[in-house]
């Protein structure tokens, strides 16, 4: 699975990429369905815009947003859709 963050108008800290792996551990168990997953960043005069770029093994992409004032409550939201949303992809596809 290859990982990418990436900043608009925004410079992701080492502390803010800490946090994105982290948050990323709750997708281990799906990582092998993953094949790239990347992350843009994006901030706005009224917050952040958080965007996810996700590549499934067979083929699907996905991309999914959320948008706010704070940055790591967002992430939190957006992993758990992520992981709601592969777990979706991954039963449709074994089911046919």
């Amino acid at each position: 699975m290859n990982f990418e963050l990436k900043g608009v108008h925004y410079n992701p800290s080492d502390k803010t990429k800490e946090f994105f792996m982290e948050k990323m551990a709750h997708l281990d168990r799906l990582k092998e369905n993953i094949q790239n997953i990347e992350f843009i960043v994006t901030k706005t005069t009224h917050g952040y815009e958080l965007a996810a770029n996700l590549h499934l093994k067979w083929g699907t992409h996905v991309r999914m947003e959320e948008s706010g004032i704070e940055l790591y409550p967002m992430v939190d939201i957006l992993m758990d859709k992520l992981h709601q949303k592969i777990t979706k992809e991954k039963d449709k596809v074994s089911s046919h």
